[in-house]
């Protein structure tokens, strides 16, 4: 029974080790621009969209996304997403100015 528990300490310890490792190395690419612009460069030099609902600079690689009048959307979260879908013409025309 201690073998038991000695493997899963270990197995425990390994994972939150991993899940450090993973976060520190993963580029963050959800950040603000200072001056308040829509788009910002990351680490990756890829441009940065802002949320239509939020206005958080996201990556427009996510797959949270939405078409609405045969233009696409980008969301940082399924929540801001939800909110766009139950009203997107108070959303969408902020996008567009």
């Amino acid at each position: 029974m201690s073998v038991i528990k000695s493997l899963a300490w270990i197995l425990i310890g390994v994972g939150v080790v991993f899940y450090v490792v993973s976060y520190l190395y993963k580029p963050h690419t959800r950040r603000r621009s200072p001056d308040g612009e829509s788009e910002v460069r990351n680490a990756d030099a890829t441009l940065l969209v802002k949320d239509p609902v939020c206005g958080m600079s996201i990556d427009p690689r996510t797959d949270i996304t939405w078409i609405h009048d045969k233009q696409l959307y980008h969301f940082c979260s399924m929540s801001c997403r939800g909110h766009f879908r139950i009203a997107p013409g108070s959303y969408a025309v902020q996008q567009r100015k």
